[in-house]
């Protein structure tokens, strides 16, 4: 569970009651990490908690660690309260000695009745008189396992006002999105704020079109096709895979970083399955049903409603893929031929993560499409 995520947005479960409870990152541990600090006598409770993806199911240890900040006594206390009838309290986590050089794993042991509870919270208690760090894992930019290989003549998708992926000898890239920049003056004009555009050399690389299609890029054309947080807005990303793979070269890249919903702001969201991804690309298209904006408002943003959305032309998620959902998307399309390899990388509790599929010969494409036209 990314508490640290929890508490810096907050999510609207995050409750602190009491003392001061800060999300940081920076080093700790000897190392650069995210973490929630909690002062003496703080108390953090995540409301509802039975609500997110992250704990279910649940496990012992969800990868956070520990440490003390200061001298003196650092305790820390994690415990459920259950919602149904009185109010019932379970100790699910409890170190009593905290040390300061050294990290020490927290351990959950759930109570038997879990099963039956459909509702409850989660309480997170500095109890000592040393202030206490709760580290969920490294701070890594997952856009650096992937960015190495922009290289040759590619485009980034959706890159919006900051492209990730910039022009230099080796990279040739154009930025496609479904508006020219200048027209963002308008669109993103918040509050009488002007955005900052990019500078002029980058401006003259944008070239507007689809980002499912890709129909303005010739076929075959590209070493690369780069996107960061784009993939989980795409309907049918069966579909727009096989579509951005047209657009490369044998041997050619889609590389991008999608965001982990277990650890972002759709923390109540269901993964995607692939049954489900396949199942859309069954039915064709990539239109976004109010369906999906229903869902998105049920779970994601309550505070909206679909038709407000639509209307808006408001780009929400519509697929939540974790790690492993994207590397069964992986696999399914190296089965057929498409891709020659891949690979999926994350990191403990992290917000996104990073992907990297290099497409096959044509003649692998094509003996799969006869295979499936046969079948």
């Amino acid at each position: 569970m990314n508490l640290f995520d929890l508490v810096n947005r907050p999510d609207r479960a995050v409750d602190i009651s009491q003392g001061d409870v800060v999300a940081k990152q920076g080093q700790a541990a000897g190392s650069s990490r995210r973490y929630v600090q909690l002062a003496p006598g703080a108390v953090l409770r995540i409301r509802n908690a039975h609500e997110l993806t992250a704990l279910r199911p649940l496990c012992s240890d969800f990868g956070w660690s520990a440490i003390a900040v200061a001298k003196g006594m650092a305790k820390l206390r994690i415990a459920i309260e259950a919602k149904q009838g009185k109010v019932a309290v379970d100790v699910v986590a409890e170190l009593a000695d905290i040390k300061a050089d050294k990290p020490q794993r927290i351990e959950f042991r759930w109570p038997a009745r879990m099963p039956s509870l459909t509702a409850y919270d989660l309480v997170i208690e500095c109890t000592g008189s040393a202030p206490v760090q709760i580290i969920v894992g490294p701070a890594i930019d997952m856009r650096s396992y992937v960015l190495p290989y922009t290289i040759g003549i590619g485009v980034e998708v959706g890159p919006g006002l900051r492209p990730h992926v910039l022009p230099n000898e080796r990279t040739d890239v154009s930025y496609i999105e479904q508006q020219h920049p200048h027209e963002w003056l308008t669109v993103y004009n918040h509050k009488g704020e002007r955005p900052t555009m990019p500078p002029e050399h980058l401006l003259a690389r944008y070239r507007v079109g689809s980002a499912v299609e890709l129909e303005t890029i010739e076929t075959g054309s590209l070493d690369f096709v780069f996107s960061n947080h784009v993939f989980e807005h795409l309907a049918n990303p069966v579909q727009v895979m096989s579509n951005w793979l047209s657009r490369l070269k044998p041997g050619g890249a889609i590389l991008g970083v999608v965001p982990d919903p277990r650890y972002t702001f759709d923390c109540r969201q269901p993964p995607t399955t692939l049954s489900e991804a396949l199942a859309e690309e069954h039915a064709g298209g990539h239109e976004i049903s109010r369906s999906k904006y229903v869902r998105w408002c049920q779970l994601t943003e309550p505070r909206h409603t679909p038709d407000a959305l639509i209307k808006r032309g408001y780009s929400i998620h519509v697929n939540y893929f974790t790690p492993e959902g994207f590397q069964a998307l992986a696999d399914l399309i190296k089965d057929r031929g498409l891709i020659s390899r891949s690979f999926v990388t994350s990191a403990p509790n992290n917000k996104d993560f990073a992907f990297a599929f290099w497409k096959a010969s044509d003649a692998g494409a094509r003996a799969w499409q006869q295979s499936s036209a046969v079948a």
